[in-house]
């Protein structure tokens, strides 16, 4: 072998130490710290190494050029390719072992970051949770303040419901009370009434004697007058209180109204004397208790007044029939309120030779602003 063969051989060592020293670690490694399997391999790549680093020329000897250096040189030759060879196995698996490793510690940083991507969901979530918790214990306080005014609330309308009943006990017992003296009341009141009731009756009886005894009173006429003045005033405020009361009997409506007529036809006792000087002929008369005419309201705010006067047809049950207007009052709301009120009325039927009979009668009405104030 020729010293170019040499030359190429230590070329390739030197490039196969070039490749192995970059993929190592950033730190550059110095041939000592490397470990081989022998000294010769050391001394070769310490040789490929300083290859071209000297400054003495080569020059070749005169025993390079014999031929029992060459064998030698085969020899040596050889054994070197054999080195070769096993470093560039060596340089493959280390390269090959330096790929695996990067490539691990590629996947435990990626792995670093899942795990810090992972760490920092966490914290966030821990973080929402956090808010999340103190969000739920400010409802939750406010939640016990708001139970807290509700308990409050409910106590004090407990206490004003309780107030409210003892209020109601109290009024319970005033109308009870009330009650009571408004029975006393309709007890006198009836007392009252059955009073009257009596009073009529012994007017009556004095009116069936006055009519016997027609001749005399005509002749103290002047004495009777005053008398009948003041038996009217009598019956008109008897009539009062009888509205008043609404508790008349229709027989004892039917005697005031022939003693009312016998007051204002004495001689009709003359007239017929077959009949005994009993009254046989008596108007219609309203009964008590029936409904006083309604004032309307446009007619008081527009200030109107007037008299109405109604023909009222009346059959001989005593009951309205028929309505006509004889004198209207100027205003058409006062007469329709004016027939609307006399529509349900009631009264004492009509007597003609003892028998009631259908009639008509003249009822006036009368509007007056001052009335409807009071």
């Amino acid at each position: 072998m020729n010293r170019s063969s040499w030359v190429a051989l230590v070329g390739s060592a030197f490039a196969h130490a070039a490749v192995l020293s970059l993929w190592s670690t950033p730190t550059p490694l110095t041939p000592s710290e490397l470990h081989f399997s022998s000294d010769v391999e050391a001394v070769i790549l310490e040789a490929s190494s300083d290859a071209g680093d000297t400054s003495v020329r080569s020059i070749a000897t005169a025993e390079s050029l014999s031929g029992a250096s060459d064998d030698a040189s085969q020899l040596e030759v050889k054994r070197l390719t054999e080195i070769t060879d096993q470093l560039n196995a060596k340089l493959r698996k280390e390269i090959e072992q330096r790929r695996s490793d990067r490539a691990r510690y590629e996947q435990v940083a990626a792995d670093y970051e899942s795990e810090k991507i992972a760490a920092q969901s966490a914290r966030a979530e821990l973080e929402s949770e956090q808010y999340r918790a103190a969000t739920l214990a400010t409802q939750l306080t406010d939640t016990l303040v708001l139970l807290e005014e509700t308990q409050k609330d409910n106590d004090r309308r407990e206490a004003l419901a309780q107030d409210r009943l003892q209020l109601s006990a109290h009024r319970i017992e005033a109308l009870q009370r009330a009650l009571t003296d408004t029975r006393n009341q309709s007890d006198e009141l009836l007392a009252r009434n059955q009073k009257w009731a009596d009073a009529f009756q012994a007017l009556s009886m004095t009116a069936t004697q006055a009519a016997s005894q027609n001749r005399a009173l005509r002749e103290a006429a002047s004495v009777q007058s005053a008398a009948f003045a003041d038996i009217k005033t009598q019956n008109d405020s008897l009539h009062v209180e009888l509205e008043q009361l609404k508790h008349e009997l229709l027989q004892l409506e039917t005697r005031t109204a022939a003693l009312l007529q016998a007051q204002d036809a004495p001689a009709t006792s003359e007239v017929q004397p077959s009949t005994g000087n009993a009254l046989s002929d008596v108007q219609p008369m309203p009964v008590a208790g029936n409904p006083k005419p309604i004032y309307p309201r446009l007619a008081i705010k527009q200030g109107l007044e007037g008299n109405v006067a109604l023909n009222v047809s009346i059959s001989e049950l005593g009951r309205v029939a028929h309505i006509a207007i004889l004198r209207p009052s100027g205003s058409k709301i006062l007469d329709e309120a004016a027939i609307q009120s006399v529509q349900q009325w009631q009264f004492t039927p009509a007597y003609r030779d003892g028998q009631p009979t259908a009639t008509v009668t003249t009822i006036p009405i009368q509007f007056r602003l001052i009335d409807a104030r009071g």
